[in-house]
């Protein structure tokens, strides 16, 4: 089985899960879990909205500083955050 990441942009407040039939934002404080799928490159994003639970794939960008930003400003909003396989922080691991 091969899987595609989805399209994630963020900003100061949300995330964005962009699909060709829409877009899905995603309040960063939502975000409870970042963690690589073991499928590749891919990592997987668990977040709820309206209390049920959804995730999106990603392919973290670990040269730039976009993943580390990602990470520090859902940290800010959600401190409970669970990000296993990467450093909290520094993009790299």
């Amino acid at each position: 089985m091969f899987y595609l990441p989805d399209l994630v942009e963020f900003d100061d407040d949300y995330m964005y899960v962009i699909y060709k039939e829409g877009t899905v934002e995603v309040n960063l404080k939502d975000i409870f879990y970042i963690s690589p799928t073991g499928f590749g490159n891919l990592g997987k994003i668990k977040y709820i909205i309206e209390k049920e639970e959804y995730y999106a794939q990603f392919t973290p960008r670990f040269f730039s500083s976009s993943f580390k930003e990602f990470k520090a400003l859902v940290v800010n909003k959600n401190p409970k955050v669970i990000i296993k396989g990467y450093n909290r922080l520094f993009p790299f691991n």
